[in-house]
């Protein structure tokens, strides 16, 4: 009979040791918090890049809109002066303005059209609405018979500054409300703070 001799099984042939398992637990564990983590960090940092992207689409299309209307103000008369008889092409202040444009064909009725630009309260801060209604036979309530445009919101402070011109008709200085009513700004300055 032939007896063969077996060899104790060594400490490395046993396995591992309690201590052992729970180290590489841990160690699995930190891994996986930081693969957590940096997989929200990125994730987050994906939404707030596609929320300023939203955003900033959404302050280009108002600026384009504005910007349109604005290069398109016709100097006619929307209204008469009472006292003196002036005729009213151009209305402005800090917060509004109010001229003629025209309209495009998907906000409203072909034709000129008294348009009304205005700032006014929110939910989250100011507001930067249009009104408009047609030039002939106009009325100054008849601004308030349709809804508002909203174009944007969440702004913080905003302010219209206009042009005005020297006794020679040259480029004068930036006046934060519009006085002579009976002729168009040479240019509208919107400032906006968001």
């Amino acid at each position: 009979m032939i007896r063969r001799y077996e060899k104790p099984a060594s400490r490395a042939q046993r396995g591992f040791t309690l201590v052992e398992i729970l180290l590489a637990m841990t160690l699995m564990s930190m891994l996986l918090a930081l693969a957590y983590g940096g997989l929200r960090a990125s994730t987050r940092a994906t939404e707030k890049g596609q929320q300023i992207l939203d955003d900033s689409n959404r302050i280009r299309m108002a600026h384009q809109f504005v910007r349109k209307q604005l290069t398109q103000m016709l100097p006619l008369a929307f209204e008469q002066d009472d006292m003196s008889e002036e005729r009213i092409v151009f209305q402005g202040d800090r917060r509004s303005i109010r001229y003629v444009a025209p309209m495009p064909g998907y906000l409203g009725f072909g034709g000129p059209q008294v348009q009304e630009l205005f700032f006014e309260e929110g939910e989250n801060g100011l507001e930067m609405v249009l009104t408009h209604a047609l030039l002939q036979g106009f009325e100054t309530s008849f601004l308030d018979q349709q809804e508002p445009i909203f174009l944007l919101g969440e702004i913080s402070d905003a302010e219209f500054s206009f042009l005005q011109r020297d006794e020679n008709g040259e480029p004068a200085d930036w006046t934060g409300s519009w006085d002579t009513t009976s002729q168009l700004p040479l240019a509208v300055s919107l400032q906006l703070e968001f």
